[in-house]
């Protein structure tokens, strides 16, 4: 990721969630992830190679029990093609918050 970018990402998070923490992640060629406590879970938003024009990932722990999930346990928090560059960890982390709060709501079914 440029770091432009990733300096823009980092403002934004700060300014709406100021709690999130950012990590290297040394296992997968030094990326950079957020992690962010929500009602009981932990968030955690990893950035792909060819972020932003591919689409970040999301893990939450523990684990929602439901069927919305890859083979390597992250979120499938949207539709093909849905993805946009313009969006940022803040609209992922929003969309992972929506997910445990439907879930928890009864929305979102096993």
């Amino acid at each position: 990721m440029e770091k432009r970018r990733l300096d823009f990402e980092i403002v934004e998070m700060r300014r709406i969630f100021p709690e999130a923490k950012l990590f290297k992640d040394k296992d997968k060629d030094n990326s950079v992830y957020w992690e962010i406590s929500y009602k009981g879970h932990r968030i955690n938003v990893f950035y792909n190679p060819g972020y932003p024009f591919s689409p970040a990932q999301i893990y939450i722990s523990p684990a929602l029990r439901t069927h919305h999930h890859h083979e390597d346990l992250s979120l499938c928090w949207q539709r093909g093609g849905e993805w946009n560059p313009s969006w940022t960890a803040v609209t992922v982390v929003g969309k992972a918050i929506q997910f445990i709060s439907d879930y928890k709501a009864g929305r979102i079914r096993e």
